[in-house]
């Protein structure tokens, strides 16, 4: 990666990462990822247009509407139902590769119009929802959205530090200044999801690692922090390591320069010879020749 997208870190443990305290878990409503419907009367995109006067239909008992995130923690979804058609019962189901899926809740929807949250019994971790409506001739539903989890087990910020240096600026090899002793600000740490021994450490953005030199170093203090293996309180380290993976390419974020230089070849072609009386006679001519640098496009990494 270019310098300035490194925002990470990750701490692989041998051992056993058994604990971290966690956040109280808050459910955020999004609308994003790709949605597919199946048997939609009208206007399935109003399902989710922020209006709740417009109203997606159907008017056959086998319908769906889906949708597909990058794998996500689905805590439920969040319906408005209008005043009339509403649907009567919901079958929500969950997949990870959309073809295979597996009913996660089923029951009734309120006798009511309004907003109505369904809360799976044990949060689901996968890449598809999907949602079947009960009807009566016809169903409407005003807006939907579904719920995912933002706790991901964090740690608190405190817990860990990263430090490593970098130049005062970033001119030229001859007007780099003082080489400065860096902080950089860790804005999130989390068990990376999917893994259940490596925390994440986010950085925040106004700090990548843009132009570090050298080594970083990556301490966790123990009397912050909550790390527990099989064997109790994950003690305090430091760790001192040299970033291979940020790479010194094409940084849009650092001033760059390229060399040019130019080559060329000049042929004298004879054109006409006129003998003289004295050999030892002969004429010197200067050769000039002017070259034109064509702007062609510009590259930008």
């Amino acid at each position: 990666m270019s310098k300035s997208e490194g925002k990470q870190l990750a701490i692989n443990f041998t051992a056993n990462l058994t604990e971290i305290s966690e956040t109280p878990s808050t459910d955020k409503e999004v609308q994003d990822g790709t949605w597919t419907s199946k048997n939609t009367y009208d206007g399935w995109a109003y399902i989710k247009d922020g209006n709740i006067g417009t109203n997606w239909r159907c008017t056959n008992v086998d319908n769906y509407v889906q949708i597909q995130r990058p794998v996500s923690t689905f805590n439920g979804i969040k319906v408005y139902k209008p005043g009339s058609y509403r649907p009567t019962t919901y079958n929500i189901l969950t997949s990870d590769n959309g073809t295979n899926f597996t009913s996660r809740k089923t029951g009734n929807f309120e006798v009511s119009t309004g907003w109505e949250t369904i809360t799976l019994d044990t949060p689901i971790t996968a890449n598809y929802i999907r949602i079947i409506f009960g009807l009566v001739n016809l169903v409407t539903i005003g807006e939907l959205s579904i719920l995912v989890s933002e706790k991901d087990h964090q740690t608190s910020v405190g817990d860990f530090t990263i430090t490593g240096q970098e130049y005062t600026f970033v001119d030229g090899p001859d007007h780099n200044g003082e080489l400065l002793d860096k902080t950089y600000q860790v804005q999130e740490s989390k068990r990376k999801t999917g893994t259940q021994d490596t925390i994440e450490l986010i950085i925040k953005d106004s700090t990548p690692f843009n132009s570090v030199i050298g080594d970083l170093t990556v301490a966790y203090d123990q009397s912050k922090g909550n790390l527990m293996g099989d064997g109790g309180a994950v003690e305090g380290f430091e760790e001192t390591f040299t970033p291979t993976d940020l790479c010194p390419y094409l940084n849009p974020r650092i001033r760059e320069y390229i060399n040019a230089s130019v080559d060329s070849i000049i042929d004298l072609i004879e054109i006409i010879k006129t003998n003289t009386y004295a050999k030892n006679e002969y004429i010197e001519a200067n050769v000039s020749a002017t070259i034109e640098l064509v702007y062609i496009d510009l590259i930008n990494p």
